[in-house]
């Protein structure tokens, strides 16, 4: 049996002062009243819903204080409620809802038990089906099975048949004396005299006072004494909850789970697609720019940077050139009259010259003539022309010259590989007719110049201002690049790189924010009826957090997806390698979101915490 004493329940009024309410198993006991005079009110008081005002509460035998877990645990386990239009979430099937209160007694729940309630209930439908095609008159008797489910001993109906036409009124109402009959408690709130008629107990509320108005004596024994224990919610019990909501509404959800991850892939990934396009963007370059830099013993005002009148470079000094900072290779420069040129029949006297070339200006890359073998003999397009060569087929070439030491050099029936273009000009001196010779065919002599090549592009105005100050008397020379245009095209995706990360963050909060605008609004009754059948407020701190961890999985999972796109998308356009650590970068982004989310999950709990259950389910 259920007695409140004492009840004094007020709002902007008074509305009941020192009532007492008996509720007794075996029977209906209905509360009646104008509209706004306390019925619904008295009804959650009954329900344990409400701590407004005050009460004594003795549910058989045991009294319920005030405390917030003691009333949830009692909701949970021993009252079920039915509401006028809100006692089923409407996103879930008939199965779901039914089985969403056995969860919530840690009752395990077959969808053959299902159809036998639903059959058992009146209601001659697949449990899979959706709530939304029932009917008013199957939505109540639906909400009393799901009820039923809990097996509670005490059943609250609020207007129940407020919405029915007679038959399924007059149905509801014999379901009603049927669970009465078996000694559970009724207690049923309304203002239709269909209700008043059937009920055994008639409680009015006039006056700020409830007065008995019907009274039978008791059919059911008075059940023995309640040994009431908690039963807590387990976590499996929020993991499977969660798990049905994302599936009953995977497409906005999941859509902004998903893009969340990848914003988020691409937020961190950032600093990898700009390092990948800087080197791609630097391979690109150091291939196409002249990366050159001549070092002489003087300048020869603009007539080009040598000259055989230079004297010889201190010993040593190439070594001491090789290990600066951001020095590719060192070879040293000449130039050197040929007193003898011979290919095929054809022989020139004094009228080309030989300069060597290293394998850093990839000169290959600069002819337009080759053959299948690189490496050996390259002619200027001038040199080409005087000897008659308009094609490579088997193509040799005889010399001999004296080098600027005084060394004698011959070559003897050398393989030419190519021929380079008309318009490249001889960047080192006037001469327009040259055999290029690669510099380790040539024996090893003092230098007159060196020929330096930068690791990097960008490091030839660095480079070349440490070797002007290496020795005062040293003239330095760059073909081109002295302009910083280029090095401006490579670092202007680094420049952008924090830009695009505020804005990708922004993104990311916006998308939170939507996500959460949505989730608080669209589920405040559902958390209403959770609370109704047993939610405490630390349940609905641990539902919050279980499902900011399984969020923070979710965006995990579309993260780790987008990573792996991201990579070869990027490889692929790029064409040059991306080298990315998937766990640091999920280390990275797993603490990211918690944060992110963390914020608007704490609201999302504010709201639900001070959320008046009642007011919402009068909506």
């Amino acid at each position: 049996m259920l007695r409140m004493e004492h009840i004094h329940l007020a709002f902007q009024e008074v509305l009941i002062e020192d009532g007492t309410l008996e509720v007794q198993p075996g029977c209906l006991t209905v509360i009646k009243g104008a509209s706004g005079k306390g019925k619904s009110s008295l009804l959650y008081m009954a329900g344990l819903l409400i701590d407004e005002g005050s009460r004594i509460y003795c549910f058989d035998g045991h009294t319920v204080g005030h405390q917030d877990s003691e009333m949830a645990s009692f909701r949970q386990q021993y009252i079920g409620y039915v509401f006028q239009d809100n006692s089923l979430i409407s996103h879930l099937s008939l199965y779901d809802n039914l089985k969403l209160y056995a969860d919530m007694v840690d009752r395990p729940f077959t969808l053959e038990e299902a159809t036998h309630l639903l059959s058992a209930f009146r209601l001659a439908r697949d449990p899979q089906s959706s709530v939304t095609t029932l009917s008013g008159g199957e939505k109540q008797r639906l909400a009393i099975a799901c009820a039923m489910v809990k097996k509670p001993r005490l059943l609250i109906l609020d207007e129940p048949t407020s919405a029915l036409d007679r038959k399924n009124r007059e149905l509801l109402l014999s379901i009603l004396k049927e669970l009465a009959k078996s000694g559970m408690m009724i207690l049923i709130a309304s203002h239709d005299p269909y209700v008043f008629e059937a009920g055994d107990v008639i409680y009015e509320i006039e006056d700020q006072k409830l007065i008995q108005t019907r009274s039978i004596e008791p059919s059911q024994p008075s059940p023995k004494a309640l040994h009431y224990r908690k039963h807590p919610l387990k976590l499996a019990f929020f993991i499977r909850y969660y798990w049905t909501y994302l599936k009953k509404n995977w497409g906005l959800q999941v859509m902004m789970l998903v893009l969340c991850g990848i914003t988020m892939a691409i937020l961190v990934s950032l600093s990898d697609i700009s390092e990948t396009f800087l080197a791609s963007q630097q391979q690109s370059l150091d291939q196409i720019a002249n990366r050159e830099i001549v070092v002489a013993s003087r300048d020869l005002n603009g007539q080009g940077y040598y000259d055989a009148n230079l004297p010889f470079l201190d010993d040593g000094m190439m070594d001491a050139v090789a290990r600066l900072d951001h020095v590719q290779s060192v070879y040293p420069f000449f130039e050197s009259d040929c007193e003898e040129v011979t290919v095929g029949d054809k022989t020139l006297v004094y009228e080309l010259v030989i300069q060597p070339y290293a394998p850093d200006r990839q000169i290959d890359s600069q002819c337009h003539i080759t053959s299948n073998e690189p490496g050996h003999l390259y002619l200027s397009g001038r040199a080409s022309e005087m000897l008659g060569i308009t094609q490579l087929s088997d193509k040799t070439l005889s010399l001999s010259c004296t080098l600027p030491d005084g060394t004698a050099f011959t070559l003897q029936d050398k393989p030419i590989s190519g021929i380079l273009q008309g318009s490249l000009q001889n960047m080192y001196t006037s001469a327009t007719a040259v055999v290029y010779v690669p510099v380790d065919w040539l024996p090893e002599m003092a230098p007159q110049s060196l020929l330096i090549y930068a690791d990097h592009f960008q490091n030839i105005k660095a480079l070349g201002e440490t070797l002007e100050k290496m020795d005062p008397e040293w003239s330095v020379f760059t073909h081109y690049l002295r302009d910083e245009s280029m090095m401006g095209l490579q670092y202007a995706f680094s420049s952008v790189a924090p830009f695009m990360t505020l804005i990708l963050g922004i993104i990311t909060v916006i998308l939170v924010a939507l996500l959460y605008v949505r989730y608080i609004t669209q589920r405040k009754k559902e958390i209403c009826l959770l609370k109704v059948n047993g939610l405490s407020r630390w349940d609905t701190v641990r539902l919050i957090l279980t499902e900011l961890v399984l969020q923070t999985v979710v965006i995990l999972l579309a993260s780790l997806l987008a990573l792996v796109i991201i990579h070869l998308g990027v490889q692929t356009l790029m064409g040059y390698p991306m080298h990315m650590n998937y766990p640091a970068k999920l280390v990275q982004i797993g603490p990211l979101i918690f944060v992110i989310m963390l914020v608007p999950s704490l609201l999302a709990l504010l709201v639900f915490q001070r959320m008046d259950v009642a007011l919402v389910l009068r909506e």
